[in-house]
Protein backbone atom coordinates (compact mmCIF):
# COMPACT_ATOMS: atom_id res chain seq x y z
CA UNK A 1 0.00 0.00 0.00
CA UNK A 2 1.32 3.42 -0.97
CA UNK A 3 2.06 5.94 1.81
CA UNK A 4 -0.67 8.34 0.69
CA UNK A 5 -3.21 5.50 0.66
CA UNK A 6 -2.18 4.59 4.22
CA UNK A 7 -2.64 8.19 5.36
CA UNK A 8 -6.06 8.48 3.75
CA UNK A 9 -7.16 5.15 5.20
CA UNK A 10 -6.02 6.04 8.71
CA UNK A 11 -7.71 9.45 8.49
CA UNK A 12 -11.02 7.69 7.82
CA UNK A 13 -10.82 5.92 11.17
CA UNK A 14 -9.85 8.91 13.33
CA UNK A 15 -12.75 10.30 15.29
CA UNK A 16 -13.15 13.52 17.24
CA UNK A 17 -16.67 14.08 18.61
CA UNK A 18 -16.20 17.85 18.97
CA UNK A 19 -15.05 18.26 15.37
CA UNK A 20 -17.83 15.99 14.11
CA UNK A 21 -20.43 18.02 16.05
CA UNK A 22 -19.01 21.27 14.67
CA UNK A 23 -19.34 19.95 11.11
CA UNK A 24 -22.86 18.59 11.73
CA UNK A 25 -23.90 22.12 12.74
CA UNK A 26 -22.59 23.38 9.39
CA UNK A 27 -19.19 24.58 10.56
CA UNK A 28 -16.04 24.35 8.50
CA UNK A 29 -12.83 22.77 9.78
CA UNK A 30 -9.27 23.29 8.60
CA UNK A 31 -6.41 20.99 9.54
CA UNK A 32 -2.95 22.44 10.01
CA UNK A 33 0.48 21.41 11.19
CA UNK A 34 3.06 23.54 12.90
CA UNK A 35 2.94 26.20 15.57
CA UNK A 36 3.15 29.28 13.37
CA UNK A 37 -0.48 29.29 12.25
CA UNK A 38 -2.49 32.25 13.62
CA UNK A 39 -5.46 30.35 15.10
CA UNK A 40 -7.21 33.62 15.98
CA UNK A 41 -7.55 34.51 12.30
CA UNK A 42 -9.02 31.10 11.52
CA UNK A 43 -11.50 31.42 14.41
CA UNK A 44 -12.39 34.95 13.25
CA UNK A 45 -13.30 33.52 9.84
CA UNK A 46 -15.77 31.18 11.55
CA UNK A 47 -13.62 28.10 10.91
CA UNK A 48 -12.45 25.59 13.50
CA UNK A 49 -8.67 25.09 13.38
CA UNK A 50 -7.65 21.47 14.04
CA UNK A 51 -4.02 20.74 14.83
CA UNK A 52 -2.79 17.69 12.92
CA UNK A 53 -0.19 15.65 14.72
CA UNK A 54 1.32 12.21 14.64
CA UNK A 55 -0.19 9.78 17.07
CA UNK A 56 2.30 7.60 18.85
CA UNK A 57 5.03 8.77 16.46
CA UNK A 58 8.60 8.49 17.66
CA UNK A 59 10.24 10.41 14.81
CA UNK A 60 9.28 12.58 11.83
CA UNK A 61 11.73 11.26 9.23
CA UNK A 62 9.09 10.41 6.63
CA UNK A 63 7.22 13.67 7.28
CA UNK A 64 10.46 15.59 6.75
CA UNK A 65 10.77 14.03 3.29
CA UNK A 66 7.33 15.30 2.27
CA UNK A 67 7.03 18.56 4.21
CA UNK A 68 10.64 19.63 4.68
CA UNK A 69 11.35 22.08 7.48
CA UNK A 70 7.75 23.31 7.73
CA UNK A 71 6.57 20.35 9.82
CA UNK A 72 6.66 20.83 13.58
CA UNK A 73 7.56 17.90 15.79
CA UNK A 74 6.59 19.56 19.08
CA UNK A 75 3.61 17.23 19.37
CA UNK A 76 5.93 14.25 19.54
Amino acid sequence: MELMEKLVESAKTLSNPYVEGWRERGGKVIGYSGTYIPEEIIYAAGILPYRIGGREATKVTIADMYFGPVICNLLQ
